[in-house]
């Protein structure tokens, strides 16, 4: 299934939709805010029903399926609870502490979060 990033084109719609807004005429913009409120409406339905439709997949999912352990690679080597780690042998983003749970900055959601993150600072950094 591919992915679908709702917030995405939603910000997109409104960058988008909102110069019409402003550049209409002021006895037009009553219209024009109407319009744009009844797309909000059908937008919230229609997310609405997409995520209960994902809800309803999902739910039939968790009961064919049976509950995993997480790995625990590293209950020696750690005495005390770490709240991060690099364990580049264990691909799970969540990892099981001594003390609790730790974050794996080894696995490719982590890097790809950083990622993110360090383009956005680089980004703002550009604009401002």
């Amino acid at each position: 299934m591919a992915r679908f990033d709702m917030a995405r084109l939603l910000v997109a719609f409104c960058a988008l939709y909102w110069p019409m807004i402003v550049a209409a005429a002021p006895e037009e913009r009553n219209g024009v805010l109407a319009f744009w409120l009844a797309l909000w409406i059908l937008a919230g339905l229609a997310v609405a029903l997409w995520v209960e439709s994902q809800r309803r997949i999902l739910r039939e999912m968790l009961a064919r399926t049976a509950p995993v352990a997480l790995p625990e690679p590293f209950l020696e080597a750690s005495p005390r609870m770490r709240p991060l780690c690099f364990e580049p042998a264990t691909p799970s983003l969540v990892i099981e502490a001594p003390g609790g749970l730790s974050i794996n900055l080894a696995s490719t959601t982590a890097r790809w979060a950083f990622a993110y993150v360090a383009g956005l600072a680089a980004l703002l950094f550009v604009v401002a």
